[in-house]
């Protein structure tokens, strides 16, 4: 149906997919807002959508995106494109507050914003009373609303400064990295600073770091095994942001080669750069060092993963809400319906070849340990056909506790492959031992003679 869509309207037909499939139940909206669209603003209307995020395409309504069609600039640019056009500003509702803001704002302070925005800071600064008593929950005012109340918490009263200028066509944004306020002055960033009477350009350096790899962490996940926080003259810490490229709303962060492995600009000050390596046990092996950036200087820092040699490690992650079919039913069941909570085995088998063979030897010779460890295994195969090619009776005495299941479509297959970078999802069997929090602690893939030795060894440390 996108394809037919995009054939249909001329439009880029891998963009047009990529968008409705990613809007899931809100496909009909955007489906109605390009169908509805002018043939000379198509192009516009499929940047706007470009701009915003998967999760916006999920929530966004019809009249937002009228709303903003309607206002878009003429002005092309990347700039534009990013900070004019693009409706989110942070974590707000989105509403269709444009054409709002064009009736109600006068319309001398519209020309002279124009010509200087720093007029449109002076006056939000004098009439936009900022009160963060009166939102303890921090839950983002619309920027209709904060024109309407006259007062909002400190992050709406940005939300809105923002909003406001997008809408009278200046490019702004809350900073994603550091949250700074800021507007483009058609060089710069200029930093909004709502106490003071000057706006600045504040000064960077350039960061880098080295890593030498781990063997559980080739690539550390920045929030997921370090952060870097700036010390503000207060004392606080601010972490940075780090995670706003992602490419899906849930996903993983950047990485240390995505961020640090080449110099990245970065605002002048001290920090402190946090690493930590979770333990099977959740104890984490953390690092804290500080550094300072200086201003058109470079800083190159160590980033240096923890590991034990004792305790066993977090070495990848799984979704245990995925679902197999058991072979003795017709409907799917999720790994944690199987197992409830705690520790399990996840198996992947492929019948009659000997590496499987071999592991499920392995496996009735630790079969009373397997027992009293009294956590469930999941033995999963490809297909139906596999599954009645599997005679369990030739293994001798299996663990009490096995659940066998057809991995329909390759799902947990895929997913642990992927989670735990196998390159070969057909080299036979894989072996997991992972909790209903989706942490893996080991795997094994292919022929492994001590398979049996090392499940036990880990079933013992975890």
């Amino acid at each position: 149906k996108a394809k037919a869509l995009a054939k249909e309207l001329n439009l880029d037909a891998t963009q047009t997919v990529k968008i409705l499939v990613g809007s899931r139940g809100n496909w009909k909206t955007l489906e109605t807002f390009l169908s509805n669209t002018k043939e000379e603003e198509r192009t516009t209307a499929t940047t706007l959508l470009k701009v915003l995020k998967p999760k916006d395409w999920r929530d966004i309504s019809g009249d937002v995106l009228s709303d903003c069609l309607e206002n878009a600039p003429q002005d092309k640019s990347e700039i534009f494109n990013k900070y004019v056009l693009n409706w989110r500003v942070g974590n707000e509702m989105l509403s269709p507050y444009k054409s709002f803001f064009r009736n109600v704002l006068d319309k001398e302070l519209v020309a002279r914003s124009k010509e200087n925005p720093q007029a449109l800071v002076e006056w939000v600064k004098k009439n936009i009373t900022v009160n963060d008593a009166l939102n303890p929950q921090r839950i983002p005012i619309m920027p209709a609303g904060v024109w309407k109340a006259r007062t909002a918490d400190t992050n709406s009263r940005n939300i809105f400064f923002v909003s406001v200028a997008r809408a009278l066509d200046i490019p702004a944004r809350i900073e994603p990295v550091t949250r700074k306020t800021q507007y483009y002055d058609g060089t710069n960033w200029m930093d909004v600073d709502f106490e003071s009477d000057a706006q600045t350009i504040t000064p960077q350096g350039l960061l880098s770091a080295s890593y030498n790899p781990i063997k559980t962490v080739e690539d550390p996940q920045y929030e997921g095994h370090f952060t870097i926080a700036k010390i503000l003259p207060s004392g606080k810490l601010q972490t940075l942001n780090f995670s706003v490229n992602n490419n899906i709303d849930m996903g993983p962060g950047n990485t240390w080669s995505a961020l640090l492995k080449k110099p990245l600009p970065i605002d002048e000050g001290n920090y402190l750069l946090i690493t930590g390596n979770r333990m099977a046990k959740g104890n984490v092996l953390a690092t804290i060092n500080s550094f300072e950036v200086k201003a058109g200087q470079s800083t190159h820092i160590n980033l240096m993963i923890r590991e034990s040699l004792e305790d066993t490690q977090v070495i990848g992650n799984i979704d245990a809400e995925n679902k197999y079919k058991p072979v003795d039913s017709s409907e799917e069941t999720s790994i944690l319906n199987t197992t409830g909570r705690g520790y399990f085995i996840i198996g992947i088998l492929g019948p009659r070849q000997e590496p499987t063979n071999h592991a499920m030897r392995n496996i009735a010779t630790i079969a009373s340990d397997l027992n009293a460890w009294n956590r469930s295994i999941i033995l999963l195969f490809k297909s139906e056909e596999d599954w009645k090619g599997f005679n369990k009776s030739e293994f001798g005495v299996l663990p009490e506790t096995i659940a066998y299941g057809i991995d329909e479509a390759d799902k947990i297959t895929d997913m642990i492959t992927g989670a735990m970078k196998l390159t070969d999802k057909n080299k036979l069997p894989i072996f997991i031992i992972a909790d209903t929090f989706g942490r893996v602690v080991y795997v094994s893939q292919g022929y492994n003679t001590n398979m049996g030795e090392q499940l036990i060894k880990t079933i013992r440390k975890i």
